[in-house]
Formats: C-alpha cells, structure tokens, sequence
C-alpha cells in the first residue's frame, strides 16, 4: 500500500475511534444530565405550585379545591400525605399507583426515579402547606421523553460527526497529498541517479525534513557526479600514459621475436624495454 493511502488509513481510523469514544461518553453523561435537569425544571415547577396553593389553601379541608387545582395543570403529579402514607389526588392510572405502592416508592424520601413495569420516571418532591400537614406535591416525568430527547440530540451529533469526519479526510487527502507528492518527485530524481542522467537532475519544493533529504540527495548526486568525472578522466589519462610505452615495449619485443635487429639493436632495444618498464612502475607507485 502506498505511503499516501496508509496516512489516510490511518488517520481516518484514529478519527474513527475518537468518534465513537467521544460520542459513547456524551450518550452516557447526557441522560444523567437531561434527569437532572428535568428534576430541577420539576422543582421548580412544583415550587411555584406550592406558593400557589400555599397562599390560596389553608387548610387540610381544601383537599378538594387543591385537587381541581392540579388538574388544571397537565401535569402528571401526586398529592402525597405523608403522615397517613395515602395519596390524596393522582394524575397517574390507578394501577401505576398500586405499582408505586408496592415497591414503596411513596415512603422512600431518597428515591428519585420509580419505575413500573418497563416506565421508569423522574420524580420531584416538594413540602405542600405548614410542615405539620405532611403533605407533599409529587410531580412526574416519564423517562422515555428523556430518552427521547437524548436520541434526537445523538442523531444531530451524528450528523455533525458525520459532516466533521467528512471534512476531515478530505482536509487529511489533502495535506498527506501535500506531504507525499515531494516524496514521490524525490523518488523519480534517484531514478535519475540510478541511471546516471545527473543532468536531468530537477529541483523539488518541499520544507522540513524533507527538504532536507532532497539537498542531502542533490549533494549525493554531485559528488557522485564529480568521483565518476574524475574516474574517466583518471582512466583516460592513465591509458594515454601506458599507451605509448606500451606501444614501443611491443615494437621491440615483435622485432627481437622476428629477429629483425642485429645483435647490438637488440641490446639496445632490451634496455628501450626494461627502462620503459621501470617507469610505468614508478609512475603506478
């Protein structure tokens, strides 16, 4: 797999990951949050009713007034006497009322999400009229209206980490191309090396370490250059030098083969030969 394709692999499976961390931290904190939030907009909902209720009812005898009260007020609530453990006025079906009763939700001061059956609900409790009248106002807010609401707002996070991650490998195609495109023009100028066409070498534009990398190749390919120039002209010269007395070692030696020379030419022609050959010794050393 090419350098290109593995930096965008790799980053879209760390944005991947980050994603899916991120959004299972939010999905767990936020239904905590939207309860408590829900159990403060339903305090103070019911604190306003029991200002309400308190300036307007007296005494335990307007049970029945307090009652039309609350119904006016769509709200799934309970009318809680505390000191009898009875519930004075209900919103709810009475079935759900005989659930909460069984599990004492009503006597469990500490409890703030009753359940029944499969419906769980977030609860608010608040202190009806003087203390002495036990009386409390209990309201109710169904738990799948909160998870509801937690799903819409999961799916619109979605949609932005969707457009996000989008964004984001399109803006990581885009910088790793930046990156890696020098790399490959880099890679085509040591093919050039390879071959030997060190005038053909080009500049490439590229920063960091990188750039770096490329003057180091650029400065190998001159100094390459310059040994190979050298080599030649070293082997050119050296062949021209060995060329001549070379050349007379075999005039001599041919002549003195088929005895062309007298007998005092030959003297002369062995000490032509081993002077000749003394030099190119001493020239080699």
């Amino acid at each position: 797999m090419k350098l290109h394709y593995q930096l965008n692999a790799a980053f879209t499976t760390l944005l991947l990951i980050i994603m899916a961390v991120t959004g299972y931290v939010i999905y767990s904190l936020l239904l905590n949050l939207l309860v408590q939030n829900e159990q403060q907009q339903l305090e103070q909902k019911g604190e306003i009713l029991v200002s309400v209720m308190n300036e307007q009812y007296q005494s335990l005898g307007d049970v029945d007034k307090i009652s039309a009260f609350l119904q006016e007020q769509d709200l799934q609530l309970f009318l809680y006497n505390r000191q009898n453990n009875s519930v004075l006025y209900s919103t709810m079906p009475e079935e759900v009322v005989k659930g909460f009763y069984k599990n004492n939700y009503f006597s469990n001061a500490e409890s703030n999400l009753w359940e029944y059956h499969s419906d769980k609900y977030v609860i608010s409790r608040i202190l009806v009229l003087p203390r002495g009248a036990n009386l409390e106002l209990i309201l109710l807010t169904p738990m799948k209206d909160l998870q509801a609401v937690q799903h819409k707002f999961i799916e619109r996070l979605l949609i932005v980490f969707i457009i996000g991650a989008a964004v984001a490998v399109l803006l990581s195609y885009f910088l790793t191309n930046k990156l890696v495109t020098p790399l490959t023009r880099l890679k085509y100028q040591l093919k050039k090396i390879e071959k030997r066409k060190f005038d053909e070498i080009e500049p490439i534009q590229a920063t960091g370490e990188i750039r770096e990398v490329a003057k180091s190749v650029y400065d190998m390919a001159n100094e390459l250059s310059r040994y190979i120039s050298s080599q030649q002209s070293f082997f050119q010269n050296a062949s021209h030098e060995l060329k001549t007395p070379l050349m007379t070692i075999q005039g001599y030696a041919e002549g003195i083969k088929e005895n062309v020379f007298e007998e005092a030419e030959k003297e002369t022609g062995l000490e032509v030969m081993v002077t000749e050959v003394k030099r190119l010794k001493k020239n080699h050393q």
